[in-house]
């Protein structure tokens, strides 16, 4: 697979003859000539590219040693040993590609030069962790009296009440508010507010850019006033705008709010807009200079003065209100902090309106606008032959073809033949409906879905072409609105099924496999809104001759629970998030209250089938429990049951089953009871199979976190995986678990430094050591179930959406926070190694802080 702005095998230098004949055109003209009489045939030439091939590689070497002299141009390995000529302390290694240590050391001079400077410490943690970083001098917001030969005007020890802008900032980085002062030390993040405290405040989130996104109306016919209502996110829901960073100008002045990756507020930049529409100077530049977000309708720009920036919150769904639409006839209403737009009252509601903005999130995970480029790369194992650009706004300039939606996309897929190696791109960040067509996967066939641009590139015949095989997988997530259903059309006696690969799509929906025989499936950098769908492989009654072959694998993907059946090949899981919080839920209605009334439910299930079951009238929890197992043919490893209600639907009771397995009822605020009753998580299963009466397959997860549990035929590993759910293996007699939280009650291969089994052990024998005599067996029972409830995984958000979704948080016990193999943290997120980057800056730290001062550590977001 060529990628545009890599070198290929046939390259040619300009100015310079073939790569392959440079050492054949330095040979005499006259054994050139002999070369090419027919006896020869041009057996010399051959000879000479033989040798050529050992002389690029000498000379790409030379080429390399010359750059590697330079800490600019050098390769990462060689960045330590250029620090070790400038006595640079050392650091701890890092993943590549996760961050450098370069700009640490290619700046070590100037540190010294300004050593002991605020300026120097905050450039110090933005080179050393890559963090965006803001330092505070901590007793320049001290309250003191006031001493005529040193005046602080801005030094006012009640803040000015009619500064909503400075009030909105107190206890950030950039607050202007002073505090009385705190005696405890800042080494731990505890006091701040003392005249030796520094304190480093660091942007953990990134802001990721996304270039004109079509905005998704509000649309709800019962609700008067809803026309021109929109939601930013494609999704239809709430999400706050991030800005994107503006890069500082030299080092010399300390970072402000437009050059961190934070959230907007709505007052700074109405200010700006205000000052925008009035023709004066604004003091903010979010949107004067490089605009943090830009609104389009038609494919015009609005400018930035025809904005109102304001608050837009309320009920769109509620029959009687709306947002809180501003009373205006000109301006368009935007709403950073909610993600929503609002278009003037009575204006026709346009084709297109689209949206740059920028959201946060922790890493390069699901669906995104980052680069994707060796992801890319790896998606089809062969030369392109058949590639199909989407666009509604992309035209054809030569014979490629570009067609409007994903639908048609996949009809032209369809037709055709065995052995096609195929290509379809979703060219921009628009909305696309998949149709209700599956998708087929001929035999011997390769089909990659991804959102990347395909770009024009210059043609010295036809001016501007493009290029099949050739695709740019950057500021590209493409929306899918609606299921995606694959089916593998080889014989079951194939031995080469087609494969599929997904690549930087953010789909709302269900990715459902039919029957069938297919080989691979790769989801790649994608995002299937867990609360909307997830993965799952329908079953048939042929299930030794179904998708036996097939190979399910998840890479830097955010998914809902995954579904598959035990007699597939295996299911690889990398660097993924698998939630199953919306799984497993029964929707009832009314409310229902203990003692369950008895009756008929009616029963639908997640592969479309429905039915109905008699439900006895019951006062016995336990009885009541043992009935709906038999009843929904629980596993009996997952079945752990809520019971509760939630106030949705129509005023009949309806039993409705969104996921087969483990079964909850959820309760609402107005029937919390049974549910407290019972005492029961609300978790569902993860990963598991379709029928109850199986498991899924062999599974090998790697930094993933798993909001549910997992019921698996066996795991062939599980390195530095959270479970928050019990994970159950059928055969624990192959492979291993290391470096991972598993939950108490779970059954699973031999583990190595897992926990809470790890610091269990540690606390037993510490206890043991204390003591002359054996721990009695309710001494050891005591310290287990204490370690168990306080070594648990604590995470910042658990809904997605959220930027801060699936980040551990700072409470988390150190155990899970550090406990990979490497020393970063278990889950998803393992390969920021943000535990290495925060060790490395405290290292580092002190040689640049002033005597006496103190510095202490404070995360943002």
């Amino acid at each position: 697979m060529t990628i545009p702005n890599q070198n290929t095998p046939n390259q040619t230098i300009p100015n310079q003859p073939p790569v392959q004949d440079r050492l054949y055109k330095l040979l005499p003209a006259l054994y050139q000539l002999r070369d090419n009489e027919p006896a020869q045939a041009e057996a010399l030439r051959a000879l000479m590219a033989l040798i050529e091939q050992q002389f690029l590689t000498l000379e790409a070497d030379v080429d390399q040693l010359y750059d590697d002299a330079f800490i600019e141009t050098c390769q990462e390995w060689v960045v330590p040993y250029i620090g070790d000529l400038l006595s640079v302390k050392p650091l701890q290694g890092t993943a590549e590609g996760t961050y450098s240590q370069r700009a640490y050391v290619a700046n070590t001079l100037s540190y010294r030069q300004g050593k002991g400077t605020l300026t120097v410490l905050e450039q110090l943690a933005r080179d050393v962790t890559n963090w965006p970083a803001r330092a505070v001098e901590y007793f320049q917001r001290l309250e003191w009296n006031q001493y005529s030969n040193h005046i602080r005007p801005q030094g006012y020890r009640t803040p000015d009440l009619r500064d909503t802008n400075a009030l909105e900032l107190i206890n950030t980085p950039f607050e202007t508010a002073l505090h009385t002062a705190e005696v405890r030390h800042i080494d731990n993040s505890r006091g701040r507010y003392n005249i030796p405290h520094i304190g480093i405040h660091l942007w953990r989130l990134q802001a990721y850019p996304l270039p004109q996104v079509q905005a998704r109306p509000v649309i709800n016919s019962p609700a008067p006033g809803t026309e021109g209502l929109y939601w930013i996110n494609p999704l239809g829901r709430d999400l706050p705008l991030f800005n994107s960073p503006t890069p500082e100008v030299g080092t010399a002045t300390l970072s402000s709010e437009i050059n961190v990756p934070a959230p907007l507020r709505r007052r700074p930049l109405y200010d700006e807009v205000e000052a925008l529409a009035n023709s004066q100077t604004p003091n903010t530049e979010y949107l004067s200079v490089q605009p943090t977000f830009e609104v389009f309708i038609d494919g015009d720009e609005i400018a930035a003065a025809d904005l109102l920036i304001c608050d837009l919150s309320g009920e769109p769904a509620a029959a009687d209100s709306s947002w809180q639409r501003p009373d205006t006839t000109r301006r368009i209403a935007l709403d950073p902090k909610l993600g929503r737009l609002a278009l003037p009252q009575g204006t026709a509601i346009p084709k297109n309106l689209w949206v740059s903005y920028a959201y946060g999130f922790s890493g390069d995970v699901g669906g995104g606008p980052y680069n994707r480029r060796d992801s890319g790369a790896q998606a089809l194992s062969s030369a392109v032959t058949w590639q199909v650009g989407v666009s509604r706004e992309a035209t054809a300039v030569g014979g490629e073809t570009i067609v409007a939606d994903l639908a048609e996309a996949i009809a032209l897929w369809n037709t055709q033949p065995p052995n096609t190696i195929g290509a379809i791109l979703l060219m921009d960040n628009q909305t696309y409906d998949p149709g209700a067509d599956t998708l087929e996967i001929p035999a011997g066939s390769e089909l990659v879905i991804m959102a990347a641009q395909w770009p024009l590139v210059p043609h010295p015949d036809a001016g501007e072409i493009r290029n099949i095989e050739q695709w740019i997988p950057v500021q590209r997530r493409a929306h899918v609105l609606g299921n995606l259903s694959v089916e593998g059309t080889a014989d079951f006696a194939d031995v080469n099924p087609g494969r599929l690969t997904l690549d930087g799509l953010l789909i709302e929906g269900r990715l459902a496999i039919q029957p069938g025989n297919l080989e691979s499936l790769r989801v790649a950098h994608c995002t299937l809104v867990p609360d909307q769908g997830g993965i799952v492989a329908l079953p048939t009654e042929d299930e030794e001759q179904t998708n036996n072959r097939l190979t399910v694998c998840l890479d830097h993907s955010i998914t809902g629970p995954v579904y598959l059946p035990q007699t597939l090949a295996a299911l690889t899981v990398n660097d993924s998030i698998i939630d199953a919080t919306s799984a497993g839920r029964i929707w009832l209605s009314p409310p229902l209250t203990f003692p369950l009334p008895g009756g008929e439910f009616r029963v639908v299930q997640t592969d479309g089938t429905d039915g109905t079951i008699s439900v006895p009238a019951s006062n016995d929890l336990a009885a009541l429990q043992a009935d709906l197992a038999v009843a929904f043919q629980l596993i009996p490893e997952l079945a752990t049951m809520q019971i509760g209600a939630v106030d949705e639907g129509p005023v009949d009771t309806r039993l409705l089953i969104v996921s087969p397995s483990p079964l909850t009822f959820t309760a609402t605020e107005n029937d919390a009871q049974t549910v407290e009753r019972l005492g029961l998580l609300d978790v569902g299963a993860a990963i598991a199979a379709p029928s109850p009466s199986q498991a899924a397959p062999v599974t090998t997860l790697k930094r993933t976190t798993l909001f549910g549990a997992s019921y698996v035929e066996s795991f062939a590993l599980g390195s530095e995986v959270i479970w928050t759910g019990q994970a159950i293996a059928q055969r624990r007699q192959v492979g291993c678990v290391r470096f991972s939280y598993v939950p108490p009650g779970s059954r699973t291969p031999r583990r190595y430094r897992c926990q809470p089994d790890l610091e269990t052990e540690t606390r037993l024998e510490l206890a043991q050591k204390e003591r002359a005599s054996p721990l009695t067996a309710a001494e050891s029972a005591e310290i287990s179930d204490r370690t168990h409830r306080q070594i648990v995984p604590s995470f910042t958000a658990q809904n997605y959406g959220d930027p801060a979704y699936s980040q551990l948080s700072q409470i988390c016990p150190s155990q899970i926070r550090a406990g990979a193999a490497d020393g970063s943290e278990m889950g998803v997120f393992s390969f920021l190694k943000q535990p290495q980057r925060e060790a490395n800056l405290r290292t580092v730290l002190g040689d640049y802080l002033r005597f006496g001062l103190e510095a202490g550590l404070f995360y943002i977001n």
